[in-house]
């Protein structure tokens, strides 16, 4: 299968769409290809990260012509897809999705879009209300509407050796001790292709919000966790308890050890 995804168009919804892009990757392997058409801004959000072949840059108004519209649906009708996930919700990504001549398209039914897609998701609603739902949730369905696999909700990221060898230099200018737990507030942001990192104010503001975190009670974190494994053998479906640092994370299961997603997604919605 060669299975083209139009990726989110902000970095937020980039970093929660990594479950599905993980999923699809696990479905279509590693010998078939995945083409992500994604906006230029966001395209080094997955720098690193093993789940797209290769990436299409798109943005309708761009100043570079073989980003705008009719020449991306000129290459993804040249890649001759199999078929192509939608992650964002517009008419033009279906449109062009419609036009590239895949045989399957997958989204959700959003701004008169349904006649163009040949697997319908519905986002859920009350009456005449869309109802808040999470977008990790919301990228996952659609590829398990392709037909893959349950796959973790946990994000994930990569760096590069760029990104290392930019964090030691911070870490070199601000004289930071070596393996300590770091919080980093940005106190400015904005949507889109922001320029603040060029900024002078803005910088020496991010500088005064880079703090240190440091764990004074480690032995309170490792009791509370071995506390919590013990719930394994004792609890129904508890399969495994894991953790580093503040991250604890539970693994639900089936009577037979295999993961159960059905659980976990209520437990989600629970907590």
């Amino acid at each position: 299968m060669k299975l083209g995804v139009f990726v989110p168009n902000w970095i937020g919804d980039v970093a929660m769409s990594t479950p599905s892009l993980r999923a699809l990757r696990g479905h279509v392997g590693t010998s078939d290809e995945i083409v992500g058409v994604v906006r230029p801004y966001v395209a080094d959000v997955l720098a690193g990260t093993p789940w797209l072949d290769r990436q299409i840059l798109y943005h309708p108004r761009s100043k570079t012509p073989a980003e705008r519209t009719w020449a991306v649906l000129n290459k993804l009708r040249n890649e001759r897809l199999d078929a192509i996930v939608l992650l964002t919700n517009s008419f033009r990504a279906a449109a062009m999705a419609w036009l590239s001549g895949a045989p399957q398209r997958i989204g959700y039914v959003r701004y008169g879009r349904g006649a163009l897609l040949t697997h319908k998701l519905y986002h859920p609603r009350h009456a005449l209300r869309w109802l808040p739902t999470p977008a990790i949730d919301t990228y996952l369905q659609l590829a398990y509407a392709l037909g893959c696999e349950w796959e973790s909700p946990r994000l994930e990221l990569s760096t590069l050796p760029a990104d290392e060898e930019a964090a030691d230099a911070v870490w070199k200018r601000w004289d930071l001790p070596p393996g300590e737990q770091v919080v980093v507030l940005n106190s400015g942001g904005a949507y889109g292709a922001a320029e603040i990192g060029r900024d002078p104010a803005v910088m020496r503001d991010m500088e005064l919000t880079l703090t240190m975190a440091r764990l004074e009670d480690r032995r309170t974190l490792r009791r509370a966790l071995d506390r919590m494994r013990t719930w394994v053998g004792q609890i129904d479906g508890i399969g495994d308890v894991r953790g580093i640092g503040l991250a604890f994370g539970i693994e639900l299961v089936q009577p037979d050890g295999s993961p159960d997603p059905g659980r976990a997604l209520r437990v989600l919605y629970a907590a």
